[in-house]
């Protein structure tokens, strides 16, 4: 291997970027074809979010070396990342003719396909990795999580069952069948995921898995004490696998609010398109967001298009066309490149919506992009989903989330966070006044019709029975609220956080006045 290239290796492994850079470019300018030098200058650029620089570069190392996998599935996240979902779709259907029948790739594979929300696919990905080895645990225990997101319930709990007999010392075919029958605290099944749990190392995802596991068991059968304490383990063990990155929310927060002093957006509201096909559900998670999209699309003319991650596309790809970092490229969008964003926007939403003439995007974390969306879409319907915080807070606390945030593992980190997207929302309310519709779970679930008839007639639709009987509705849910929406309307989950009073000071502290009302 090249001296220089192998010395930029080690760099980049040891966090000294720039000399790697360095080096980089000088292997490629003596050879610019060279697979590796442009592999590793694409991890590098991508390390520091310019997929636009990136994808070139995968997919030269690809031209010249079409045998190495890694820069297939490099090239696809940057993809995804950069919304050119025409050109993942062809880099995905090659994927599996590089390396023919290799199980592993083809559960990389799959969880592609769940990140573009094809979860049809991704349950073939799975299934065509168990025709080649029948027993490759990942495989099951991912077809397992897939099946329950569709919806084919008998089918999940088989599959979790199936990787429980292929490997019992792992946690995820457990995990998954917590969230598909109660399962009773002295059960083998528990027993077995105590054993997993006191054998497997600190802070692994073996250990956050049988965690969270044991912590839903505890809590379904009403022992909230030990229950808190799983809890506490599961996010003790995710806070340092995933300790907040250069890039953090805090960091991100702090942007918006100072370019939002600078009133970046206003003079640029109508520039942007007068589509209103899509329906943005933003908020806390846990806030009700999954329910209000299920109503939403249980309606004949609105297709659900579950958490898309085209707005942050968004937000990147301004960072590519003005040389700025969001949001302060917003600052610098001319009517022309609003005008072409807003259509960039709408074609990753079409791939959702087929014959709808409405599509919910319900990725709760738009929030942030309020004003971005204001200006690609000043017509567009928001709807910000509020609740009791303290029941937001404990139940983020309590469950896993696909995409790992920092702030969801420290429960005082979670009162900053919600405090800020309290104050951030309050803003976009006054700016865009009886723009957003502001919803309280709370509301919807004791008065249900009345509720769901406001929420129609905000997003311009008649009302329609069907919304009433939501639970009904046959479509993938791919969130921690995918059981409860299969279920009517109930009352269950309010003022759950009063049975984890004495552990939540944090939250107390914060919200005294509720919790005496309480």
């Amino acid at each position: 291997m090249n001296m220089s290239l192998q010395m930029a290796r080690q760099c980049m492994q040891t966090g000294q970027y720039n000399r790697a850079e360095g080096l980089l470019k000088q292997v490629l300018k003596e050879d610019p074809d060279n697979a590796e030098a442009n592999f590793s200058m694409g991890i590098l650029c991508e390390k520091f979010n310019r997929m636009d620089i990136s994808i070139p570069l995968f997919k030269k190392s690809i031209d010249n070396a079409p045998g190495n996998i890694e820069a297939y599935f490099k090239l696809s996240v940057a993809l995804f990342t950069y919304g050119n979902h025409e050109a993942l779709e062809k880099i995905l259907e090659s994927i599996p003719q590089v390396d023919p029948g290799n199980v592993v790739h083809l559960v990389r594979l799959g969880l592609l396909f769940r990140r573009l929300h094809d979860h049809q696919r991704e349950e073939q990905a799975y299934l065509q990795a168990i025709e080649f080895d029948p027993n490759y645990y990942q495989a099951w225990a991912n077809l397992a999580t897939v099946q329950l997101i569709l919806g084919k319930l008998e089918e999940a709990q088989e599959s979790a069952r199936r990787a429980i007999d292929i490997n019992p010392q792992k946690p995820a075919g457990y995990y998954t069948l917590t969230h598909l029958a109660k399962l009773d605290p002295g059960s083998s099944e528990v027993e077995a995921l105590e054993a997993i749990y006191e054998k497997a190392n600190a802070n692994t995802e073996d250990k956050m898995q049988a965690a969270y596991a044991l912590g839903r068991v505890l809590d379904a059968a009403g022992e909230h004490d030990r229950a808190f304490e799983f809890m506490a383990a599961a996010n003790d063990a995710g806070r340092q696998m995933s300790p907040p990155s250069e890039q953090s929310d805090t960091q991100l927060f702090d942007l918006i609010e100072a370019q939002i002093a600078q009133s970046f957006f206003t003079s640029a509201v109508s520039s942007g398109s007068n589509n209103d096909q899509a329906i943005f559900v933003v908020g806390m998670p846990r806030s009700g967001t999954t329910l209000v999209e299920q109503i939403l699309a249980s309606h004949p003319l609105v297709a659900g298009a579950g958490e898309l991650e085209a707005m942050r596309s968004i937000a990147i790809f301004t960072q590519t066309i003005t040389g700025k970092p969001f949001p302060q490229s917003t600052a610098e969008l001319n009517s022309q490149q609003l005008a072409e964003i807003s259509k960039l926007y709408l074609k990753q939403l079409n791939r959702h919506t087929g014959n709808a003439k409405r599509v919910v995007d319900k990725m709760p974390y738009n929030f942030l992009y309020v004003g971005l969306i204001k200006m690609l879409f000043p017509a567009a319907k928001i709807i910000n989903c509020q609740r009791d915080p303290k029941d937001i807070c404990i139940s983020i606390y309590k469950n896993r989330f696909e995409s790992n945030h920092s702030f969801t593992h420290d429960l005082t980190a979670l009162v900053d966070y919600y405090r800020r997207y309290e104050r951030l929302m309050s803003y976009w309310n006054k700016v865009f006044p009886y723009q957003i519709y502001n919803i309280q779970y709370e509301d919807l679930v004791v008065e249900t019709e009345e509720e769901v008839r406001a929420l129609l007639s905000y997003c311009g639709l008649p009302f329609d029975s069907q919304c009433l009987d939501f639970h009904r509705l046959d479509r993938p849910v791919a969130t921690v609220s995918s059981e409860q929406v299969r279920q009517p309307i109930n009352s269950g989950a309010i003022g759950k956080w009063k049975a984890y009073r004495k552990h939540l000071k944090p939250l107390l502290d914060a919200w005294p006045d509720a919790d005496a009302q309480g």
